[in-house]
């Protein structure tokens, strides 16, 4: 499985790299698709499958719910994470409740007067 959601916005406002990685922990171990995608502005280019197409943040919603619908979080822990001067990237494993693969998911963030934006989001299937 590979999706690729770039989104160009900036909602969360002047935090620390902790807490904007809890806040990615949370928002993605708890699917919560409307606050992530009230992250991104409108559009959003979402690659799934090599295929990319761009959605509005509406439309976004649900395609972020069908790929949460198919992906059945039981965990979701950041991994790595590396900070450079306006960006964070973040890498974190998703554990299934009904496969024994895990899902890898990497977030790239950016800084912008001091405002944090989600610009990707890729799940990736892991091979054990």
């Amino acid at each position: 499985m590979f999706v690729l959601l770039s989104a160009f916005g900036s909602v969360v406002a002047a935090q620390s790299v902790p807490d904007v990685l809890k806040r990615m922990e949370l928002l993605i171990s708890t699917e919560d698709v409307p606050s992530i995608v009230a992250m991104a502005s409108d559009p959003l280019d979402i690659a799934a499958f090599g295929a990319t197409r761009t959605y509005s943040r509406t439309q976004g919603i649900y395609v972020l719910r069908d790929i949460f619908k198919s992906v059945d979080v039981r965990s979701f822990s950041i991994a790595d994470h590396t900070e450079s001067l306006n960006g964070l990237f973040v890498e974190g494993i998703v554990e299934e409740s009904s496969s024994a693969q895990p899902i890898r998911i990497y977030v790239r963030l950016k800084r912008s007067f001091n405002e944090w934006s989600i610009r990707e989001l890729l799940f990736e299937r892991l091979d054990k």
